[in-house]
């Protein structure tokens, strides 16, 4: 008769009895890059294997360094210069744009205006440029001497070919008027806006200093065309004198500043357009 075996004939799993063993070795203990000796804990029957430093036994081991965290923040740009910049009030805006749209009816009125009504008067056309004339007939001391450096034409009855050719300086000083009026309105349109680079701001700030300055070199020969037109008829041997005028000067430095504000604004678009891809 075969033998039966003894698992096949009992009704309950039999487990056989787990061995403990340890064993010194050596590996690295991944943090530092060094060596040190590890035991190993095997326990037979079940097949497992647990390491632990030798230190749990008493063994000297080099020390551990500290764990070293790392935080990367990343800072959006464009949030902190757009929380930095702060919007006007309704008022403030209010009271700049009414002086943008004063200033160019200011132009207008005081300058182009009387010379429209002296004319549906009657009144003589007004001329006035530099020039050098003789000694005045003034009572002086010590010396001194009088020149005229002014000379005043007055025209009884002008063709309208003259009476425009003395409006031109006048227009040309209305159009650069409306023209900084509008760019102006724009730029603060823009930069109360919640992203105070958006829309280009700076191309409207290089319009505007390039207009200015074009006015500035151009207003000398825009004098000297409407003195042509107005004194050409009515003057024997024309002769005009180029003299700078004050309003010159200012458009030069106002073109100037301003030049300067677009390229402020144009590295404000540039780092805008660099953080984008920051987020």
């Amino acid at each position: 008769m075969p033998s039966r075996s003894p698992i096949a004939s009992t009704p309950r799993l039999m487990r056989r009895p787990q061995r403990r063993s340890r064993v010194g070795v050596s590996g690295s203990s991944g943090e530092d890059g060094g060596t040190a000796p590890f035991w190993q804990e095997r326990v037979e029957g079940a097949g497992c294997l647990r390491a632990q430093p030798s230190s749990a036994t008493g063994t000297a081991s080099k020390p551990r360094r500290p764990y070293r965290l790392t935080i990367t923040t990343t800072i959006d740009m464009v949030g902190c210069m757009n929380g930095a910049t702060k919007t006007p009030n309704t008022s403030d805006l209010t009271l700049i744009r009414g002086l943008l749209v004063a200033i160019p009816v200011l132009v207008l009125a005081l300058r182009i205006v009387p010379k429209l009504i002296d004319r549906i008067q009657g009144n003589p056309l007004t001329w006035s440029q530099p020039g050098d004339g003789p000694a005045a007939d003034v009572a002086t001391r010590g010396g001194a001497t009088v020149s005229w450096s002014e000379e005043l034409w007055q025209i009884p009855d002008p063709s309208v070919g003259q009476v425009l050719g003395s409006l031109i300086p006048d227009l040309a000083l209305l159009a650069v008027s409306v023209a900084v009026a509008v760019l102006t309105w724009r730029l603060i349109g823009a930069v109360t806006r919640s992203d105070a680079f958006e829309g280009r701001p700076s191309r409207s700030l290089r319009i505007m200093a390039l207009v200015l300055a074009v006015y500035a070199g151009a207003q000398p020969m825009l004098v000297l065309i409407a003195s042509l037109i107005v004194l050409a008829p009515v003057q024997d041997g024309f002769s005009i004198e180029f003299l700078l005028d004050p309003l010159q000067w200012w458009a030069l430095l106002a073109a100037a500043v301003v030049a300067a504000l677009a390229e402020v604004y144009r590295q404000g678009e540039r780092l805008r357009q660099d953080s984008e891809g920051l987020v």
